[in-house]
């Protein structure tokens, strides 16, 4: 294989544009190259891969939430990461679930207005970083025991959180 030329880059951009939604329901892992995600993500440190990209859907024990960051938008609106109920995820997957979390939220997607993660991946950090979204109308978290450790500031962020403007539905999974 070879890395992709400018005119590659261009017929990607373009057909790249059309792609407002992206929902992954199988493995890859047999189907796709590793060095794809690599060149792929090289490419999003310069450019939006997806720039209309508004809805976001995957089940990270079949897409890798790491490998998800290269399809990070500034219209993206839906996060929704499929998972089965009562089943925990394999280990590693958490922390990839977490490290996408933190790359969506540094990039502050303005229109964000959903996001479903029902694994256990929410610190208070994270929780807290969803106040900075001012869209957001939509959200599911997952917590555990560690999450109230301290308690007066979990309720203090989980207070904030219900009093967002835009907030209609709000689940908490203990």
């Amino acid at each position: 294989s070879r890395d992709p030329t400018e005119s590659d880059w261009s017929r990607f951009a373009r057909y790249a544009r059309r792609i407002t939604t992206f929902i992954f329901k199988a493995t890859y892992d047999d189907y796709i190259s590793e060095s794809l995600f690599e060149v792929l993500q090289a490419r999003r440190r310069t450019h939006v891969l997806f720039p209309r990209l508004d809805w976001l859907q995957f089940d990270p024990e079949q897409f890798s939430a790491r490998h998800a960051t290269i399809l990070i938008s500034p219209r993206l609106e839906n996060l929704v990461i499929d998972a089965r109920p009562l089943i925990p995820w394999v280990e590693g997957v958490a922390e990839d679930v977490k490290f996408f979390l933190q790359r969506l939220f540094d990039e502050r997607p303005p229109n964000f207005i959903q996001a479903c993660v029902p694994g256990l991946v929410y610190d208070r950090q994270l929780v807290g970083s969803h106040l900075q979204l001012s869209n957001l109308a939509c959200a599911v978290f997952h917590l555990d025991s560690a999450f109230f450790q301290d308690a007066e500031a979990a309720f203090n962020v989980l207070r904030r959180i219900t009093e967002m403007p835009k907030m209609r539905a709000l689940q908490l999974k203990l």
